[in-house]
């Protein structure tokens, strides 16, 4: 069925991630560890901000929260977790070991979280394959230049202003720069967990277009918008085109006190790192 093939797919990417990247030499004497965390269940897709038409979207929901609590609760590098609902629909390709919860932490329900047992899994990362060769040929062909022209408008609410501006003119190749920037990462107390109806969107929804208009006063961008176990994470960026100047720093640190104020007006609580 379909979860099934799902899961299957999911593991298997994860497998050969591991297999490529984990204990990856990236410069001499320092390595790469990489740990996976798998979910599945119901999602959705959120559509956020709106200020200036700037639109930021992520992903929430059962799959999301358990991915980011099976990852919690991997202990190193090279492990590959997962909720019970996934090892289900593959438990007959791979041998696993119940995962431990992590000294200190509490977890949010009552499922069992189950690591891949690599070292008694023969099949890990070979056998029992599906095809997705097929599908990621059949994807390139839904999305033709012509239907990405027609979509262009709704396309560009998702880029900031920097990146648009070389688009009008028809000349993207030339919009990688080197610039002195300066950056905020912002981690709102907002869990996976909580959006569990509209409210809760709404909540996320009004934390967006406050953040906007706090840095948009400025002249800073909304970079990327992320949500995952450690909370809402929003980065910031000031001196990126077309928008540059001298006193950049300091107009990060002024949205940073005016953000602090108005989120505090809404009843939370945040962290930020200039």
């Amino acid at each position: 069925n379909f979860l099934e093939t799902a899961c299957k797919r999911a593991v298997q990417c994860a497998c050969d991630i591991q297999n490529k990247l984990n204990n990856l030499e990236i410069v001499k004497g320092k390595f790469l560890s990489v740990k996976i965390g798998l979910g599945v269940g119901q999602c959705h897709i959120l559509f956020v901000g709106g200020l200036f038409g700037r639109c930021e979207y992520l992903c929430v929901g059962e799959a999301m929260r358990q991915a980011c609590e099976s990852e919690t609760h991997a202990s190193g590098g090279g492990q590959i977790l997962m909720s019970e609902l996934v090892q289900r629909h593959v438990i007959g390709s791979y041998n696993f070991i119940k995962a431990e919860v992590q000294p200190g932490y509490s977890a949010t329900d009552n499922l069992t979280y189950y690591m891949i047992d690599r070292e008694g899994s023969e099949q890990y990362g070979k056998g029992n394959k599906v095809m997705t060769k097929a599908d990621a040929f059949l994807m390139r062909k839904l999305f033709d230049k012509k239907r990405i022209k027609e979509k262009l408008g709704t396309l560009r609410t998702f880029l900031p202003a920097g990146v648009k501006s070389y688009l009008n003119i028809d000349k993207e190749t030339w919009c990688k720069e080197i610039r002195l920037i300066t950056s905020m990462f912002l981690n709102i107390k907002i869990d996976l967990s909580q959006l569990k109806d509209e409210s809760a969107f709404q909540k996320v929804q009004s934390v967006a277009n406050t953040v906007q208009r706090c840095i948009y006063r400025t002249r800073g961008a909304l970079n990327k918008f992320l949500m995952d176990d450690k909370g809402s994470v929003m980065l910031m960026v000031w001196g990126i085109p077309p928008y540059s100047s001298r006193d950049d720093p300091l107009s990060c640190v002024c949205s940073c006190m005016t953000i602090l104020a108005e989120l505090k007006k809404l009843g939370l609580k945040c962290g930020m790192g200039v």
